[in-house]
């Protein structure tokens, strides 16, 4: 029976399961199986990883909870006859000589093991009360534990049964039947720390490849000065460093004087992140944005057309039933490419504050009213040079009658919808934007506005699916769909039952939050929840 603190551990790497103790779960890491471990350096040698792992456990308790190190043994007391060296140097050049390209492809390396060197057997005694005449020979097998210490040129650390088996020595003779188990005690011992410190090695290399999921994220800083103390706090200042940069190299503004008698609008950081459609994060995004509620005189004309969701699933039907191409662009700080028609000064942005200056804006940037329709009209009169016209009733769709290229914008984001032969046309319209704007080829549409896209061409099928968000609306109200099934949609015969309380202003504005997000998915792409919702 194994004790409580014995835990059976899987290493997917490898295939097996080994036994250890003391483990520690960190339950907030899930397993990925697509996750790559990173390949060790090829002249790692099995030498160093014997001196830097320490067994806490005693060196007998290893041998006997190891069902591999069980079969090591019995395999070593048949051959009792041959004696056990150090054989440090015959490791590392058989760890030289691994395949470097298991190791480049991250396979899982089955690293070679130390086997004993045989000097040829003796016949067996048959006396079992006199001592051996090969007792001169035995004191070597006998300090097989101690040559551990110095087979590299190293100290390696023992635990206490090692030690005093290996201070026994000094002090009197061994029996034979001693020394045997000495000798096989000694060779499963190095085997079974070469192999910990081959699944140690590949434990850290994977820890530093580790995912991290959008329900074990705090959520993100609301100002500069929480960065001090958030957990990501690190990854949101280099994400400002670049937005900083980005705004630089597009010369967005220009520091000037606070000048006399003009309104000064704060600037603020909004810190996000960035998630792939399994909700693992990606990247940390900071954006600089201008307090733009607080502008005194904003005009009127401030309206932008963005593309209609409905338009969206029109155009998703027509890719389908045809068999259109469909990829996806965004745009790098789309606002930053327009230029301001009035003066806006702004301070310095939290973090990156200078004494007596503030930002003369160059260019429109986030926050303000009126950025959106600079973009806009920016955008579509460089595309209506390029042959694209608006689609009637639909602003945000444009069509080039030339190369058949079909556009679908909303705000910073964009699709180019085609027939399979204008593949080129795509390719030249890409480094057209690309050169005047900078932009980020998604190639193949995959997600759209938090919109999955799943396809199967062969088929002609297509789905568009939110299980991005709806897993976000679930993180933000603590709600576990882990074991709930629902069916949708909801029968029209069902009835709620009246709250008969009276509901607190918390409570009122978490339900108006629900419903809200609810409905929202129902517009986009779950016309079944509509009843359920409304």
């Amino acid at each position: 029976m194994e004790a409580t603190n014995i835990y059976k551990v899987w290493i997917p790497q490898s295939n097996r399961v080994i036994t250890s103790r003391d483990v520690r779960i960190d339950e907030k890491v899930l397993y990925d199986p697509r996750q790559s471990i990173a390949s060790l350096e090829r002249d790692q040698s099995l030498s160093t990883v014997l001196n830097d792992i320490d067994m806490n456990e005693s060196d007998e308790d290893a041998l006997l909870n190891g069902s591999d190190t069980a079969e090591l043994v019995e395999a070593s007391a048949e051959s009792q006859n041959q004696e056990i060296l150090p054989t440090g140097s015959r490791e590392v050049a058989s760890l030289r000589e691994t395949s470097t390209q298991d190791i480049s492809r991250g396979a899982s390396v089955r690293w070679p093991y130390p086997t004993p060197v045989s000097f040829g057997s003796a016949p067996r005694q048959t006396s079992t009360t006199q001592e051996s005449p090969r007792a001169g020979r035995d004191n070597t097998d006998v300090t097989a534990l101690q040559n551990l210490r110095t087979s590299t040129g190293r100290n390696i650390r023992l635990s206490q049964r090692g030690q005093e088996a290996v201070d026994s020595s000094h002090t009197h003779a061994t029996p034979r039947y001693t020394e045997k188990r000495a000798r096989r005690e000694a060779h499963a011992l190095r085997l079974e720390r070469a192999r910990l410190g081959q699944q140690v090695a590949h434990a850290f290399a994977a820890a530093q490849s580790i995912r991290i999921h959008r329900k074990d994220l705090l959520p993100p800083p609301d100002f500069w000065h929480q960065l001090k103390r958030h957990p990501e706090g690190k990854g949101f200042r280099h994400a400002a460093d670049a937005e900083l940069a980005s705004l630089e190299e597009k010369k967005t503004f220009e520091l000037v004087k606070h000048p006399n008698g003009k309104q000064v609008l704060p600037l603020k950081w909004v810190f996000t992140y960035k998630f792939d459609d399994a909700g693992y994060l990606v990247r940390h995004k900071a954006r600089i944005c201008v307090r733009g509620d607080l502008q005194h005189h904003v005009s009127d004309d401030i309206y932008a057309a963005t593309g209609a969701y409905r338009s969206f699933r029109i155009l998703m039907a027509l890719v389908c039933a045809f068999g259109l191409l469909c990829h996806q662009i965004d745009f790098k700080n789309a606002f930053t490419n327009a230029d301001m028609d009035e003066e806006i000064y702004t301070t310095c942005p939290p973090g990156y504050r200078q004494s007596e200056k503030v930002w003369k804006l160059r260019k429109a940037l986030y926050g303000l009213r009126k950025s959106p329709k600079l973009w806009f009209n920016e955008l579509v009169s460089f595309l209506n040079g390029l042959g694209f016209h608006h689609c009637p009733d639909e602003p945000c769709i444009l069509i080039n009658n030339q190369t058949g290229l079909i556009l679908f914008l909303y705000v910073d984001d964009m699709l180019v919808i085609s027939q399979l032969e204008s593949i080129h046309s795509i390719k030249d319209f890409k480094l057209k934007l690309n050169s005047r704007y900078g932009i980020k080829d998604l190639s193949e549409a995959i997600s759209f506005l938090n919109i999955s896209i799943l396809r199967n061409t062969r088929d002609k099928k297509l789905w568009i699916s939110q299980h991005g968000y709806i897993e976000k609306i679930c993180t933000k109200f603590g709600i576990d769909d882990s074991g709930r099934t629902a069916t949708t949609p909801l029968l029209l015969s069902y009835h709620p039952q009246q709250y008969e309380g009276q509901a607190t202003l918390q409570q009122i504005t978490e339900m108006q939050e629900k419903v809200g997000s609810i409905l929202y998915a129902a517009v986009v792409s779950r016309p079944d929840v509509s009843f359920a919702a409304s």
